[in-house]
């Protein structure tokens, strides 16, 4: 009788975290949520009564279900969430737009089928005709459509301006702090002498994930996160990890694991850097000072300095080969940090094919598909 009991409480278990109910209260998951969840709580989610292809009537049913208070995590900006329609689990986000000209707001809504990302529909509603958009002293913003209010805080911005908690080399400059919407945060470094950018994880930060290791290569650990598929090379003799891996799975899906080069904050001046480390972007395309291709609208150039793995057994692999044949840190960050569109602008000069669609999805997961020379 008991080992009856105990098989019910599980089965009741797994069934309300599969979101068994079709509470309309519970409709949608928001990032804010999750990324709390893992910190404190969360909620669940049921069903929402629309299709994939009615994106107002998506828009009003998400935008009434947000909480009067949406927290924007991530540090790029965006403010995501799931839902499950009737024709299907979608993927999505809102986000404040700014003119970087005019300085007009504007309210961007975007989501994708999250089997078929190239299956999306996206709104940009105009401040003053189709939403309401007024700035609050926090620097957040009041939204309104209709009836419904809501406000916008950028959360994310305390993390990126409370940096320098990763302790730096020689030559390293901090250029940010970055929230990914793994839930996981980042430094973003930049290395003078290699002309490098690099990921290395704050560890003094929230604990989101479960990390083990996998290989131990002298001074060094292989480390791998179970959830977000993240591998770090862990340096035991100053605790620094540097982002090595991310699952190429997650890259194809667009999920909130796909690595952190899509939650760069889009107002760094850093052309400078950018054009250093990769020298195509000074080839023809063009850039802006804040890394956006001149003659590629809302498109920038992503900063992805790590392997995109499928068999962990070939990553860890690749770090014992570099550790065996490097003596120093910048040398072994070369070989684990390198990208093939670092030489993208010789490739294209003796026609070598290094194709664009290689490139890491940039923050619409259907431009990556179609990106190719």
């Amino acid at each position: 009788m008991k080992s009856v009991f105990c098989l019910c409480l599980v089965l009741l278990t797994v069934c309300q975290m599969i979101s068994c109910g079709s509470s309309s209260e519970s409709s949608v998951i928001f990032r804010q949520h999750e990324l709390e969840q893992l910190w404190r709580g969360g909620q669940d989610s049921g069903y929402i009564d629309s299709t994939l292809s009615e994106p107002e009537k998506v828009l009003n049913e998400i935008f009434k279900r947000l909480p009067p208070i949406c927290k924007v995590y991530p540090t790029e900006g965006y403010y995501y969430f799931k839902a499950r329609l009737l024709d299907g689990f979608v993927s999505g986000n809102f986000r404040i737009v700014v003119d970087s000209d005019s300085g007009d707001l504007s309210l961007s809504f975007a989501y994708f089928n999250i089997h078929d990302p190239r299956n999306f529909k996206s709104l940009m509603l105009l401040n003053g005709t189709d939403v309401r958009i007024v700035p609050l002293p926090n620097g957040g913003h009041s939204v309104a459509i209709g009836d419904e209010v809501r406000e916008f805080h950028d959360a994310g911005m305390v993390y990126r301006n409370a940096v320098g908690q990763v302790e730096l080399y020689d030559n390293e400059d901090l250029v940010t702090g970055v929230m990914d919407e793994s839930g996981v945060w980042f430094s973003l470094v930049f290395n003078k002498k290699t002309n490098y950018f690099y990921y290395l994880r704050n560890s003094s930060t929230f604990l989101v994930d479960r990390w083990v290791v996998l290989e131990s290569i002298g001074k060094y650990q292989v480390v791998l996160g179970i959830a977000s598929g993240f591998v770090f090379l862990r340096d035991t003799t100053s605790f620094r990890e540097l982002l090595v891996g991310v699952r190429r799975l997650d890259i194809q899906r667009n999920t909130f694991y796909d690595g952190p080069f899509d939650q760069v904050p889009p107002d760094l001046d850093i052309a400078n850097m950018l054009r250093a480390a990769y020298p195509y972007v000074s080839a023809g395309l063009g850039i802006d000072k804040y890394g956006g291709f001149v003659e590629r609208e809302n498109m920038r150039v992503a900063i992805s300095p790590y392997q995109v793995y499928s068999k962990i057994d070939d990553l860890i692999n690749l770090c014992k080969t570099a550790i065996d044949n490097c003596d120093k840190f910048e040398c072994i960050q070369k070989l684990l940090c390198y990208e093939t569109k670092r030489d993208y602008h010789t490739a294209r000069e003796n026609d070598g094919g290094v194709s664009m669609r290689k490139w890491p999805a940039n923050h619409y997961a259907t431009v990556s598909y179609s990106w190719q020379e």
